[in-house]
């Protein structure tokens, strides 16, 4: 197992058990009752728990000590536990059926659409573009493009947008407008997927075909959002940050951090999803 999944199985154990810390040798107990599920060597798992630790400092809701794990009062809580359970090939993952999948994927855009405001700054805007919408988005796509100039103040391409997509490959639009009110200003095309094959999903944005449906002064950024964290020696993030910028776990929580500081609140619940990954771990 990835040494990224070794911890998160780690964490999410942590998380569904009623102790605020667990011995390394509790770990290798729980390692040894989930074999032929998950495996993995717990001082891989531990070591890279205390990378997170020192990277992402009060944004981890964690601590490692010599001979133990440690979760925080308001580790359930957390932003960081939110992206946790929604990631692809985590212990909670297991717990899902489709409808449940629609349901995560739709938080993980509300986080995305919050923390994507942290590049920005004050000042900043973003919306969840996808359907079913929440911000008065019409449903019909030609007529979604016509809201989303008026609402960006960017005149409508020229191009034939087709009734039947639903968000051209887009989850998020950000933008952040100058107080000049010159066009050419930064905008970001989010696509967010909890799913594996990240590869696919990086390709989703046409930035040709939203050139055609959008006048813009200057081409936006394609960005890329997962939960999870993609370790920056893997081949995969090589591969997409030729496509777009990415944002993983750590840097999704840095952004949030910002998006905080600049006054735009996530709020979360992540009660459900520990709830059931206790069951699970109760049951082996």
């Amino acid at each position: 197992m990835l040494t990224t999944f070794a911890a998160d199985l780690v964490e999410t154990y942590l998380l569904a058990v009623d102790d605020r810390a667990l011995g390394f040798q509790q770990i290798e107990e729980m390692a040894a009752r989930l074999d032929g599920e998950f495996s993995f060597r717990v001082d891989v798992a531990v070591n890279h728990m205390r990378a997170r630790q020192k990277l992402l400092g009060d944004l981890y809701p964690f601590e490692v000590h010599p001979f133990a794990v440690k979760k925080h009062a308001s580790a359930e809580t957390s932003p960081y536990v939110t992206l946790l359970t929604l990631s692809p090939e985590g212990l909670s993952r297991k717990l899902f059926d489709v409808r449940a999948i629609e349901k995560a994927a739709v938080e993980f855009e509300r986080l995305i659409a919050v923390a994507i405001r942290g590049l920005s700054g004050t000042g900043s805007e973003s919306i969840r573009f996808g359907w079913p919408s929440e911000v008065g988005r019409p449903m019909e796509f030609p007529e979604a493009m016509s809201w989303l100039s008026s609402l960006m103040g960017i005149r409508l391409g020229r191009g034939f947008r087709p009734p039947r997509r639903k968000d051209g490959g887009v989850d998020i639009i950000s933008w952040r407008k100058f107080q000049d009110g010159k066009s050419a200003f930064p905008i970001f095309l989010v696509q967010c997927t909890i799913q594996s094959d990240l590869l696919k999903k990086a390709d989703d944005i046409d930035l040709r075909n939203w050139a055609y449906w959008l006048d813009f002064s200057r081409d936006p950024q394609p960005v890329l959002a997962v939960p999870h964290e993609i370790s920056g020696q893997d081949e995969t993030w090589n591969e997409l940050g030729l496509k777009c910028l990415v944002l993983d776990r750590p840097r999704i929580l840095e952004l949030l951090r910002d998006a905080t500081n600049a006054g735009h609140i996530y709020t979360n619940d992540n009660s459900r999803l520990l709830a059931e990954a206790r069951t699970f771990v109760e049951s082996r």
